[in-house]
């Protein structure tokens, strides 16, 4: 993932995009390329082998497929899911059941977000300024904070997916496919919405989500969550969950803007 650190230091929209970067940011919004979007988006957040034909004339940008990763964040739980089915044929416990569903999807994804929450956590906490705050973000190695941060994490996953899995391995699957949508839509509005932590950085380079893109993604991300929730949840939940989901996305970008800006 040759981009993963740094786009998730912020968003470059408010930085001059230049070269052949700019290209994929002018493409019109339409169904047609959406099957090729959804596809590099795939490549990009997943270990998920994509066929080269599918990035033919690609400049690296994300400005445009970004717009596809709700339905690429879909696409990347269906090995988790695969796993549910087999834990409950098996009649596995429930726990462990639900803790080989989530192994699953962070090999999949490569262990991206974790990556990044660890990243997050040591460079907040472990900082006094912005400068060093950024600097530590910048460090591979995991600190204390970032540790603790995976920890409270996966073990909240894994308890979250084991209580839905007692109402059904059909209300699992729809709760944990509706959590990476909304993740997935989450980003890309922290993208559009975040200043750039680093002009000039990677994240410059490859570029913000265009306006299309960002609403697209917000749609479709909303529309496939809301479906999934109100279908297996009932509407009190989904309505407790979305204000829950909301709240928490506003508090984390008032949180960076107060430690990297």
């Amino acid at each position: 993932f040759p981009y993963k650190r740094s786009t998730r230091q912020g968003n470059p929209r408010r930085t001059t995009q230049q070269g052949a970067i700019t290209k994929d940011a002018d493409l019109d919004l339409n169904l047609e390329n959406l099957p090729r979007d959804i596809m590099r988006a795939l490549g990009f957040l997943t270990r998920i082998p994509v066929p080269a034909k599918w990035f033919e004339g690609y400049d690296g940008s994300l400005s445009q497929i970004s717009r596809a990763f709700p339905v690429a964040g879909a696409m990347s739980a269906l090995p988790s899911l695969a796993v549910l089915a087999v834990g409950v044929i098996l009649d596995l416990p429930i726990l462990l059941t639900s803790a080989f569903a989530i192994a699953a999807l962070v090999i999949v994804c490569g262990g991206l977000h974790e990556d990044g929450l660890a990243d997050v956590a040591d460079g907040f906490y472990g900082g006094n300024t912005a400068e060093r705050r950024l600097e530590i973000m910048k460090d591979s190695r995991i600190g204390a904070y970032g540790a603790m941060a995976l920890m409270f994490a996966l073990l909240m996953r894994t308890i979250a997916l084991a209580a839905l899995l007692q109402s059904g391995i059909f209300a699992a699957s729809a709760g944990l496919v509706a959590a990476i949508v909304a993740g997935k839509m989450a980003l890309v509005w922290h993208w559009t919405e975040l200043p750039s932590a680093r002009v000039g950085g990677t994240a410059d380079r490859v570029g913000a989500p265009t306006e299309d893109a960002s609403i697209f993604a917000l749609i479709s991300g909303a529309a496939i969550t809301l479906v999934l929730a109100l279908l297996f949840r009932g509407v009190a939940t989904t309505i407790i969950a979305a204000a829950f989901a909301i709240l928490a996305s506003i508090g984390f970008r008032s949180l960076s803007l107060t430690k990297i800006s």
